[in-house]
């Protein structure tokens, strides 16, 4: 008679260390940990606890990835340079920013960063660059003066769009601009001005979206093909107030914020490249939300949380379908 092994291939294959690169549905017995895994996926999204942030702080800005990011500037009851960098699973100092702000823009990784268009008073149109432990102020200047802007792309091609006028009367911008490492140029404007709004992707396709609108707070999104801006379809949650946002122009992700009349939100939503589906939400409603990383693995830091008081929780989002290593027991 014919045995399972001679039907259907070799035996669970023994190894020293889990493979590299497991493809799903791949099993094998761990030699050293003595444990028999597997690749499997995740069934359904989901937010989980991370390791909370040194002070509570709203309104820091950052780039990388959910396991690789750096935090600056922001608001702990002031302004401050504080830069800290974040491996998934604990947070380290490093150098600070050259002068504090809050209500930053930026763009690109841990180790190659662009910080832009904060709030000190006055707005700065100042420019400093990251390396993976410096921050240095770069001699090109912003060419308006907007805070609460949306910055997307990489350290030497970066888009920096929106925003508002620190003045009265309130008046969302729809100036864009990008850079090419060395200065900043003005480029086509958005459809409609819009004032701290969530987006991403890269200098050659990048979103826009929610925010406060001249009309009050939005589910609009535009999309942006290096040259124009072009209206997409919109989100379902009305907010701004500096939502948490991630991804590219194909697979984004919206988070937090506030929506109308003036209450923080947990609402997170998921664009696919032609319309947004609502998510599973954030655990902590809050708005002012650091942020970085991408659809499937993003990260929201801190923020501000009704009536009014500074969080430094971390909450990291895995998507659904999300690859992950298994460990089968007998219980």
């Amino acid at each position: 008679m014919a045995d399972y092994i001679n039907i259907n291939g070799n035996n669970i294959p023994i190894r020293a260390s889990d493979p590299s690169n497991p493809i799903i549905g791949e099993v094998w017995y761990n030699l050293t940990t003595n444990a028999l895994k597997g690749q499997g996926a995740t069934a359904s999204a989901a937010w989980a606890s991370g390791a909370s942030l040194p002070t509570a702080t709203m309104q820091q800005n950052g780039g990388g990835t959910q396991t690789a990011t750096v935090m600056s500037g922001g608001n702990t009851g002031s302004d401050v340079t504080t830069s800290l960098e974040y491996d998934g699973t604990s947070w380290t100092a490093t150098g600070p920013l050259n002068t504090a702000q809050t209500l930053s823009s930026s763009a690109g990784t841990q180790t190659a960063g662009l910080l832009f268009a904060g709030r000190p008073n006055p707005v700065t149109t100042q420019t400093e660059s990251y390396n993976g432990s410096t921050w240095s102020i770069l001699p090109a200047t912003l060419n308006s003066t907007d805070v609460g802007r949306i910055g997307f792309g990489i350290q030497t091609a970066a888009i920096a769009a929106a925003g508002q006028i620190n003045a009265s009367p309130f008046a969302p911008q729809a100036n864009t601009e990008s850079w090419d490492g060395t200065s900043w140029s003005s480029v086509n404007s958005l459809n409609t001005g819009n004032n701290s709004a969530g987006g991403c992707g890269i200098q050659t396709a990048g979103l826009i979206f929610f925010g406060q609108t001249p009309t009050g707070r939005s589910t609009i999104t535009e999309s942006w093909d290096g040259t124009c801006w072009t209206a997409a379809n919109p989100g379902s949650s009305a907010r701004s107030n500096r939502l948490g946002s991630a991804g590219i122009q194909t697979a984004a992700i919206a988070y937090g914020g506030a929506s109308p009349p003036n209450a923080a939100t947990g609402a997170t939503e998921l664009y696919d490249g032609t319309s947004w589906v609502t998510s599973t939400p954030l655990s902590v409603a809050r708005e002012q939300i650091g942020s970085s990383g991408t659809q499937a693995a993003a990260f929201a830091s801190g923020g501000l949380v009704d009536p009014g008081t500074l969080k430094s929780d971390v909450e990291e989002f895995t998507g659904a379908g999300v690859p992950i290593t298994v460990t089968f027991s007998s219980s």
